[in-house]
């Protein structure tokens, strides 16, 4: 899927992060390109339909939300474990703007 040398674009860091996060999953057989479509175009149908983001924003997203589901799907880590780090992870976004 990746192995063209195609650029991509990002507009936030937390985008290309969660692309190389799963690019690693499936280098590490944690998930297969056909699996992962699937689950990518569930989660953009979801967030499309629900209209809950702007513009392009839709798309990572809800690649950042399928990427979760692997996670927790695989037993990589439990719905409270990414509960937990994304709460300490606000706390640090607040605590580094002010």
């Amino acid at each position: 899927m990746f192995g063209n040398k195609k650029e991509h674009n990002f507009n936030e860091k937390w985008e290309a992060q969660a692309f190389v996060l799963v690019c690693h999953l499936n280098e590490l057989g944690y998930i297969s390109w056909p699996e992962w479509t699937e689950l990518l175009s569930k989660h953009l149908r979801l967030h499309k339909k629900n209209q809950e983001f702007p513009g392009n924003r839709p798309y990572y997203v809800g690649w950042l939300a399928a990427a979760e589901e692997i996670l927790i799907q695989n037993g990589l880590v439990t719905s409270d474990e990414l509960l937990r780090k994304k709460e300490d992870l606000q706390l640090v976004d607040l605590t580094n703007h002010h």
